[in-house]
């Protein structure tokens, strides 16, 4: 940590953080952004001007425990008040957005939010009721190595003791405290994908990918739903989903919709390009088409 704060480093960090303050300031005097977006730039510039202190440990620590209160309030907030029918991750985006450029603001959103749905799972989640809606979560294999991945866990834990027991405590602590993030985010993904299913609706399809993409469409614009033939290999496998939205849970049973016209989505730094493609899992294709047609998507018969 010295090594990072040394003079040449400290010039870096205080110049980049100049610079972008400068930019909020002048972005918010031109009425396109918001004046709070400059603190965190600033608040880095004065950390780098304080690094030479003998008192700087204390003010990191103090500093980044508040920013860290902080945006678990913004996310337990976005999370208890989000207007019913929304998305919880936009409101909690749209929060942090007034701090943060909205992509980074976005993505900090979906990582809280992702983490939050993991120890809701982990709490007693599984027992809910799963959702109506299309599920695709079933034909994963990550369902099927969740249970098995705390005791890897607990065998990693145990090799990497005996492999860097020779490391600070400190190092090794965060190593694992790493692993352990690495499993709730896996819980997270998986628990997205249950909470959030394929839906359509009268008003129209609406397609996920757990809290990482989302597909508002029209179900008149659904001209075909036919399924991917096997891939002889990831060159193959690559060509056929070139060009398409990507909702699979899977590498295998894979869907294909083609539509009218090019419909965007929302991904996980925002919206995306337009594709008239969309490759994706489903757990029951049967009824997932008949609902379809039923909706009134003019699918070949």
């Amino acid at each position: 940590m010295a090594q990072f704060w040394h003079p040449s480093w400290r010039q870096i960090v205080l110049g980049l953080a100049l610079v972008r303050t400068a930019w909020d300031v002048a972005a918010a005097l031109r009425r396109r952004g918001p004046w709070t977006r400059a603190l965190l730039p600033g608040i880095l510039g004065v950390e780098a001007l304080l690094s030479g202190q003998a008192h700087r440990p204390w003010i990191l620590g103090a500093t980044a425990g508040a920013l860290e209160a902080f945006f678990l309030f913004l996310l337990w907030r976005g999370l208890a008040h989000a207007p019913s029918g929304s998305w919880p991750e936009e409101t909690v985006a749209k929060a942090l957005g007034e701090f943060l450029p909205p992509a980074v603001a976005r993505l900090a959103a979906l990582e809280g939010v992702l983490l939050a749905g993991a120890f809701r799972f982990l709490f007693r989640g599984w027992r809910r009721p799963l959702p109506g809606g299309f599920s695709y979560h079933r034909s994963s294999p990550l369902g099927t190595l969740l249970p098995v991945l705390p005791l890897l866990m607990l065998a990693d834990v145990f090799l990497l003791e005996v492999l860097l027991r020779r490391v600070p405590t400190a190092w090794r602590l965060g190593i694992h405290a790493l692993g352990l993030y690495s499993l709730l985010w896996l819980v997270g993904l998986w628990a997205s994908w249950r909470s959030r299913p394929h839906q359509i609706r009268p008003e129209g399809v609406i397609l996920h990918k757990g809290l990482f993409k989302r597909l508002e469409l029209e179900t008149t614009d659904i001209l075909d739903f036919r399924a991917l033939p096997d891939f002889h290999d990831d060159w193959d496998r690559h060509a056929a989903l070139k060009g398409a939205h990507r909702l699979e849970a899977t590498r295998d049973s894979l869907w294909e919709l083609r539509l009218a016209t090019p419909a965007p989505g929302i991904g996980p730094f925002g919206p995306v390009r337009a594709r008239d493609r969309v490759v994706l899992s489903v757990d029951d294709p049967g009824a997932f088409l008949d609902a379809l047609r039923r909706a009134g998507a003019p699918l070949p018969s």
